[in-house]
C-alpha cells in the first residue's frame, strides 16, 4: 500500500517513520515481515536505535556479504534463533545485483517476468515454512530501493505477507508503505476506513486525508484507495466474513479498472473468485477466474496465470467434474514449471493425484503424488509433504492395503506434530481412525477419533467436530450400536446446520438414511419411510449445492429402500428403483466415478434378478464387473456381484459357467460358504452328486449350521442310495428348522423310496405310516416349489437326464 503525496502536503520525517516502526516492532508478537528501505548508513542507525529503544526485545542482526540461494536454511542452522524476536537483515540485495540489467525505460530487468533470482523463487515458495517454523522472529529486511521493487515484483507471495515498506531513503518523497498487507502483522501502525479507504498513522483521518503525526496532511491517491480497501477485504476474508470482504472486493475492483491498472484487476478478479469458491458459489467463481485469467494472460503473468488455472481446477474438482479439473491442473503444472516454481508445480501434481483418485485411476494417482512428495521434500516444505503422505495413506487405504495406509499416515502426522499444525494433527488422527475402521478394530478407531475430536474442540474448528462425530457415528454402526450411531448422527447434523455446511448436513442425512434402512427397533415399515424421507432431504441439498457424487450416491441409496419398501404398490417401488438407478448410473458416467458405477450397475442388476429378468441381470452384472477390473481394485470388491451372477446363469440353466462364477468367487473368498453351497447346488442340478456333495461338505465345515446345505446334502444322499447319510442330514436340518424341513421333504422326489421307512416317518410325521397322510401331503408340491426359485431344480430325478 502507498500513500502518495500530494504536492501540497508535508510528506513524513524519518523520525515520524522511525517511530511508526517502532511501534509496530514493540507492539508485535512472533512471526512477521518487514521491509525497511534506506541507505546502508541510515539502515545502521536505524538497527542501532530499535536496539537501544526495546532493550526488552532479542534482537540479532544478519549480514549477508555474498548471494545465496537459500535463507530459509541459514536462518534454521543459526544458533539461538529459538529465543529471538527481532532479526535484522542486511545485504539480500547481493543476490539480486547478478540479475539486474538496462531494461525497459531504464528500470532494469526486474521487469521482466522471465527473470526470477533463485533467491526470490526460493522466498516465495517457502514463505510458509518461515512462517510455521520460525514462530518467534519478526524479520526485518534492509534494502535499497532497487531491491524493495525487485522483491514486489517478482516475489509477490512472499511481499504479500509483510507489514509494508517503512522507507527512509528521502525526507521529501518518502512512503511509509507500499504495496499491499495480507495479514494483522504490525496493524498497530495504519488503520484503515473501509468506507473511505482512509489511512491514518498516528493523528487523526480527516476527510479523505492521511494525518500523520500532529499535523500534516496527504491525500490519499485511488491506487492507495484501492489498496486499502483491498487490504480490508481480505481480513474480513479470513475472519470468514465472506459476503463482507467481497464488497470491499468489488469497490477495489472499481478503482483499479478506473485507473487501469491490469495486474491489479487481475490479483481482485482472482481474490474475488476464492471469496464465491468459499461461499460455495461456484459458478460465479468461475467467471471471476476466467475473467483474471485472460487478463494475466494479456499481460503473460505466468505465475498469475498459473495460480487462477489451479483454481479453476478447485472449482471443478468440487462440482465433481473431475476430467474438467485435471484439464486445468495440467495447464497450471506445464506453467509452474515453465517459471520453475517448485513449490506450484508440487502443489498442482497433487492436485492432479487427487482427481485421479476421485476416478479411481489409483496407480496414476500415486504416481503423481509420489512426484510431488520429492518436490515438496526438495524445498523443505514440511507442510506439503506431510499433506501429500496423508494422500498417498488414502489411495493405500482405498485399495485396502491398510498397513501402507497407516505407515503414510504415521509420517505425515508425526511431521504435523512437529511443526505445530494442530488442524493437520487432527486431520491425520481421524484417518488413522478410518484405517482402524478397516481392520474391525473399531473401539482404536473410536478413540483416535475422540483424539482428533478434542483437538478440533481446542482449535474452535467446528466443521472438523461435525466430521469426527459423524465418523464416531459410522464406527457405532459396525459395532451394531444403532441407537448410540443415530445420536452422534443427530450431534453432527445440529452442527452442521449451525455452521452452515450444507454438504456435511447432507452427507449426515444420508447417513441417517442408512441408519433407518438398517435399523432393527421400531416397526420396519416406519423405519423404511424415515429412511425415504431422510435420503429425499439429503438428495434436495446435494442437488441444491452441486455435490453430484453425493446426488448420485442418494440415488443408488433411493433405489436400495424402493427396492425393498413394505408400504405401496409393489410394482410402483420397483419402478421408482430403477427410475433412481438410472439416474444414479448417468451421473457417475457424467462425472467419471467407475467405482461408483460399478455398485449402482451391480444393485441394479439384483434388481432385474429379483424380477426373474435374468439376462438383463446377467448383462448389468458383467458390466459392473468390467469396471471393477478396469479401476484396478482388488478383487474382493467384486465377489458378491460374482456370487450373484452365478446365480443369475444358474437361473437360466447355464450351470457350467454358473459353477466357473462361483470358482472365482471361491478362489476371491474361500471362506465364503453362500458360494460353496450354490456351486454344490449347480453341480447337484448337473447330476454330479458327488462333487455336489463335496461343496455342500466345504459350506458345512464353514457353517455347520447351514440349513440348506444340509437339506440339499440328504437329498444328493438319498438319490445316491445312501439312507442313513441322507437321514442324519435330515434330521440335523429338522432341529434348524422344523416346519420349513418337513414340508419340504414330504413332496420332495429324492425321499420317494424314503416314505416307507420308519425313520423318515418319524421324522417328518410322527410315526403316522398311512397312505391316506401321504397323499394327502402332495397337494403342497406346487406352494413348496414357489418356496424359493433355486429349490425347483430340486424336484427331479438327476437321472432323467441320461
Amino acid at each position: 500500500m502507498s500513500l502518495a503525496k500530494s504536492s501540497e502536503d508535508t510528506s513524513p520525517s524519518k523520525e515520524e517513520v522511525y517511530q511508526s516502526l517502532l511501534r509496530s516492532l514493540s507492539r508485535r508478537k512472533g512471526f512477521g515481515i518487514v521491509f525497511v528501505q534506506g541507505s546502508s548508513a541510515e539502515s545502521n542507525r536505524v538497527i542501532q536505535r530499535v536496539q537501544d529503544d526495546l532493550p526488552q526485545k532479542r534482537i540479532a542482526v544478519l549480514r549477508l556479504d555474498e548471494p545465496i540461494e537459500n535463507l530459509y536454511e541459514l536462518i534454521k542452522n543459526r544458533p539461538g534463533r529459538e529465543s529471538l524476536n527481532i532479526l535484522f537483515i542486511q545485504g539480500l540485495e547481493e543476490s539480486l545485483k547478478p540479475y539486474v540489467k538496462p531494461g525497459y525505460g531504464g528500470e532494469g530487468d526486474y521487469y521482466n517476468i522471465d527473470t526470477v533470482p533463485s533467491i526470490l523463487s526460493h522466498l516465495n515458495q517457502r514463505r510458509e515454512l518461515f512462517r510455521d517454523h520460525f514462530k518467534n522472529i519478526c524479520f526485518v529486511f534492509i534494502l535499497p530501493t532497487f531491491a524493495v521493487k525487485y522483491i514486489i515484483r517478482r516475489a509477490p507471495d512472499f511481499f504479500d505477507w509483510s507489514a509494508g515498506v517503512f522507507d527512509f531513503s528521502s525526507d521529501v518523497d518518502s512512503q511509509v508503505v507500499q504495496g499491499r498487507q495480507y495479514n494483522n502483522y504490525g496493524r498497530d501502525q495504519i488503520n484503515i476506513n473501509s468506507i473511505s479507504g482512509d489511512i491514518r498513522i498516528g493523528g487523526e483521518i480527516s476527510g479523505d486525508q492521511i494525518s500523520v503525526g500532529s499535523g500534516s496532511h496527504l491525500k490519499l491517491d485511488p491506487k492507495t484507495q484501492a489498496n486499502s480497501l483491498k487490504e480490508r477485504a481480505y481480513r474480513l476474508f479470513i475472519q470468514s466474513r465472506y459476503d463482507q470482504a467481497l464488497d470491499f472486493y468489488k469497490e477495489a475492483l472499481a478503482l483499479y479498472r478506473n485507473i487501469k491498472n491490469q495486474i491489479e484487476q487481475a490479483n481482485t478478479l482472482k481474490s474475488i473468485g476464492d471469496v464465491y469458491q468459499f461461499l460455495k458459489r461456484s459458478y460465479e467463481a468461475l467467471n471471476s477466474y476466467q475473467e483474471a485469467l485472460s487478463l494475466y494472460q494479456k499481460m503473460t503473468a505466468r505465475n498469475g496465470e498459473a495460480n487462477t488455472l489451479r483454481s479453476i481446477g478447485d472449482v471443478y474438482q468440487f462440482l465433481s467434474q473431475y476430467n474438467e479439473a485435471q484439464r486445468y491442473y495440467q495447464q497450471a503444472l506445464i506453467l509452474y514449471q515453465s517459471v520453475e516454481d517448485s513449490l506450484g508445480e508440487a502443489n498442482a501434481l497433487q492436485a492432479i493425484g487427487d482427481t485421479y483418485q476421485f476416478l479411481g485411476r489409483y496407480t496414476d494417482a500415486q504416481e503423481y503424488y509420489q512426484q510431488a512428495l520429492l518436490l515438496h521434500r526438495s524445498i523443505s516444505n514440511r507442510l506439503g509433504e506431510a499433506n501429500t503422505l496423508n494422500s498417498i495413506g488414502d489411495v493405500f487405504q482405498f485399495l485396502r492395503n491398510i498397513s501402507e495406509a497407516q505407515t503414510y499416515y504415521q509420517q505425515a502426522l508425526e511431521i504435523y506434530r512437529l511443526i505445530g499444525d494442530r488442524l493437520g494433527e487432527a486431520n491425520t488422527l481421524n484417518a488413522i481412525g478410518h484405517v482402524s475402521q478397516s481392520l474391525s478394530l473399531f473401539n482404536e478407531a473410536i478413540a483416535y477419533y475422540q483424539q482428533a475430536l478434542e483437538i478440533y474442540r481446542l482449535i474452535g474448528d467446528r466443521l472438523g467436530e461435525a466430521n469426527t462425530l459423524k465418523a464416531v457415528g459410522d464406527t457405532h454402526v459396525f459395532l451394531n450400536h444403532v441407537e448410540e450411531s443415530m445420536a452422534c448422527y443427530h450431534q453432527a447434523l445440529e452442527t452442521f446446520q449451525q455452521i452452515g455446511a450444507r454438504l456435511g448436513e447432507a452427507n449426515t442425512l444420508k447417513s441417517l438414511g442408512d441408519i433407518f434402512a438398517a435399523r432393527i427397533l421400531g416397526e420396519r415399515a416406519s423405519n423404511v419411510e424415515q429412511a425415504i424421507t431422510c435420503y429425499h432431504q439429503a438428495l434436495e441439498i446435494f442437488q441444491q449445492i452441486g455435490a453430484r457424487l453425493g446426488e448420485a450416491n442418494t440415488l443408488k441409496s433411493l433405489g436400495d429402500i424402493f427396492a425393498a419398501r413394505i408400504l405401496g404398490e409393489r410394482a410402483s417401488n420397483v419402478e421408482q428403483a430403477i427410475t433412481c438407478y438410472h439416474q444414479a448410473l448417468e451421473i457417475f458416467q457424467q462425472i467419471g466415478d467407475r467405482y461408483s458405477q460399478a455398485i449402482a450397475l451391480g444393485a441394479f442388476g439384483n434388481v432385474l434378478q429379483n424380477l426373474k429378468q435374468y439376462e438383463q441381470a446377467l448383462s448389468y452384472y458383467d458390466r459392473a464387473i468390467s469396471f471393477y477390473q478396469s479401476i484396478e481394485v482388488d478383487e474382493k470388491l467384486c465377489f458378491q456381484i460374482l456370487l450373484n451372477r452365478g446365480n443369475a446363469l444358474k437361473a437360466l440353466g447355464q450351470l457350467k459357467e454358473a459353477i466357473n462364477s462361483y470358482d472365482r468367487v471361491i478362489s476371491i473368498e474361500p471362506t465364503l460358504y453362500e458360494a460353496w453351497f450354490e456351486r454344490g447346488d449347480a453341480l447337484d442340478q448337473l447330476g454330479q452328486l458327488q462333487e455336489a456333495i463335496a461343496s455342500y461338505n466345504k459350506a458345512l465345515d464353514i457353517n455347520p449350521n447351514l440349513c440348506e446345505a444340509l437339506m440339499y446334502r440328504a437329498s444328493s444322499y438319498s438319490w445316491l442310495k445312501n439312507t442313513d447319510l441322507a437321514l442324519a442330514d435330515l434330521e440335523r436340518a429338522i432341529e434348524l428348522s422344523p416346519h420349513d424341513v418337513r414340508e419340504w421333504a414330504k413332496t420332495n422326489p429324492a425321499f420317494r423310496t424314503l416314505r416307507r421307512d420308519k425313520r423318515f416317518q418319524a421324522l417328518i410325521w410322527g410315526g403316522d405310516n398311512t397312505e391316506d397322510k401321504i397323499e394327502r401331503n402332495n397337494h403342497s408340491l406346487q406352494w413348496l416349489q414357489g418356496l424359493t426359485s433355486r429349490w425347483s431344480g430340486r424336484f427331479r430325478n438327476p437321472g432323467d437326464d441320461a
